[in-house]
């Protein structure tokens, strides 16, 4: 029995001090107590990609600091260079964010496949990194959290479409002359159509404009409004030479009669169809007010949404959006912003002004808050969440480290000594 011991102790010993040594050498978590991040969803999975399409994920990131830091958002793998990130609800570009301590901080981000992507299968993987952290060691640590992404490119794109319904509308003088017709995607993959439009009096061109920006996904159909920077000039009869293609195709061609009329002559009309925010208001959130107007006259005009912000019945600020021109039948979305920066009861009312004329009023309520005791914070876990760092205090390591090689080397040293033998029988 002696034997199996002392085997036991001698073979035994030196792995637990070489254990002991590493756990010394390389301590986890140490001087990092609570620090953690982790990120959901762990994967993006997009099946049938297509090419020139662009997709639309999100990102949750939960970090268990205890004060805000800094995340570099990075890419690699043979998807570097088709993912570009987003401060939620808006199309306002990043390359870092600021995380919140012990909550989850979105991100947005658009996947743009190439037209010339590889069919089949693309991954990549999308880093969140912080900012080097000093540990009680003295070292630096990064916390990392990531997303594998897999993207499924599908078939040999092809191109195609019809248009139909080409028209030309009166205009006043003083606005863009404007082409419109409806074309529908035969192809598999997004359409991009080409319009050319010469204007035309008594056979001689008087200008010409050019325009590309639509884009209409497979198997949709969608009015398209071309309008360039030729604007009507002299009250007369006009001829509009209009072409549309796609890709090397030329789908449509046709001369299409309007007329330039004094200006005040066609009527206007509009209606503030919808008043709302893109994302729930939050403490510290930059939020998008987001007004709808529809044009239900005869002409183009210009449309601006007014609004007054209110909190607990107090005014607090103005919002004004851009001002912009919305075509005859169409509906825009005029956008202001408000910023929530202290809790209470928040209300937004406003209306659109539409080259001196007004809509009805429209309002919206919403209450914000006081944010938690940030001396009890609450812990969540998200799902697929994988967190670095927290766990054993460094303290507790200690006291672990000291207890293993004490134990191993009293062992050792029983062994050594060894133990008297009884006399044999």
């Amino acid at each position: 029995m002696d034997r199996i011991v002392n085997r036991i102790i001698t073979r035994g010993v030196p792995i637990v001090l070489v254990i002991a040594l590493l756990v010394l050498a390389f301590p986890i978590g140490v001087g990092a107590q609570g620090m953690g991040i982790g990120v959901s969803p762990g994967v993006i999975d997009i099946e049938d990609a297509l090419h020139g399409e662009e997709y639309r994920e999100r990102i949750d990131i939960h970090y268990t600091g205890e004060e805000d830091t800094a995340l570099d958002l990075t890419v690699t793998g043979e998807i570097d260079g088709w993912v570009s990130f987003y401060e939620p609800g808006t199309d306002i570009p990043i390359e870092s964010i600021t995380a919140s301590a012990v909550e989850w901080t979105r991100i947005s981000v658009k996947i743009a496949i190439p037209d010339d992507a590889p069919v089949g299968i693309t991954s990549g993987t999308i880093f969140a990194t912080t900012a080097p952290t000093e540990v009680e060691s003295g070292m630096g640590v990064k916390l990392q959290a990531q997303t594998k992404v897999s993207i499924n490119v599908v078939g040999t794109p092809i191109l195609g479409g019809t248009v139909s319904d080409l028209s030309a509308r009166d205009v006043e003088t003083g606005f863009p002359v404007r082409v419109a017709f409806n074309f529908e995607n035969t192809g598999n993959v997004v359409a991009t159509p080409q319009v050319e439009v010469e204007i035309v009096q008594d056979g001689t061109t008087l200008g010409s404009f050019e325009l590309a920006d639509a884009r209409i996904g497979r198997g949709m159909t969608q009015t398209v409004s071309a309008g360039g920077d030729f604007i009507a000039g002299e009250p007369g009869d006009y001829t509009a030479r209009v072409t549309v293609s796609l890709g090397d195709e030329v789908l449509a061609t046709e001369e299409l009669p309007f007329t330039i009329l004094p200006e005040g002559t066609l009527t206007r009309s509009g209606v503030f169809t919808a008043l709302k925010l893109d994302v729930k208001p939050e403490l510290g959130v930059l939020s998008k007010v987001m007004a709808g107007f529809a044009n239900t006259g005869e002409r183009d005009t210009n449309a601006q949404f007014i609004a007054e912000a209110y909190r607990d019945g107090k005014l607090i600020r103005t919002l004004r959006s851009e001002e912009i021109l919305v075509p005859v039948g169409e509906t825009h979305t005029l956008v202001s912003y408000l910023e929530v920066d202290s809790p209470g009861e928040y209300r937004i009312e406003g209306y659109i002004n539409y080259e001196g004329k007004t809509t009805d009023s429209k309002d919206l309520s919403f209450e914000i808050l006081p944010e938690e005791d940030e001396a009890t914070p609450t812990s969540e876990a998200g799902p697929e969440e994988n967190e670095e760092g927290g766990g054993v205090g460094a303290f507790l390591w200690i006291i672990i480290v000291v207890v293993v090689i004490l134990a191993a080397g009293g062992a050792f040293f029983y062994m050594r000594r060894g133990k008297p033998s009884e006399p044999e029988s």
